[in-house]
């Protein structure tokens, strides 16, 4: 999502006034075009964008859990994430551990169905 420039000028004009009201010699530029400026997309962050070029992570699952249903789909859906974001997010032997915890319980799942 791009910041709107507006929005954007209107903080770096707070933020000197804040500087000027408190005889602070610091001050903000913006360093690139208002329009290069971003926020990071906390609903789809990109470690859900960067597991293969052009598809959305999403559009992944729903691919491959057509074949599931209910809980295994739950479970297979978390192993296949904490796979898919191995190093892009948490600590890589955390995501590994996540993605065992749901597979163990997948398994424990399955011997009882």
């Amino acid at each position: 999502m791009k910041v709107s420039p507006e929005l954007l000028g209107s903080c770096v004009d707070a933020i000197n006034s804040f500087y000027e009201q408190n005889d602070m010699k610091e001050r903000v530029t913006m360093k690139k075009p208002q329009s290069e400026y971003y926020t990071v997309d906390k609903i789809s962050p990109p470690h859900y964008k960067e597991i293969l070029p052009n598809y959305e992570y999403m559009d992944m699952m729903v691919h491959m859990l057509k074949d599931f249903d209910g809980v295994e789909a739950h479970l297979m859906g978390q192993v296949y994430k904490y796979l898919m974001r191995y190093g892009k997010k948490d600590d890589k032997t955390q995501e590994l551990k996540k993605a065992q915890w749901y597979l163990n319980y997948l398994i424990k799942h399955n011997e009882e169905n």
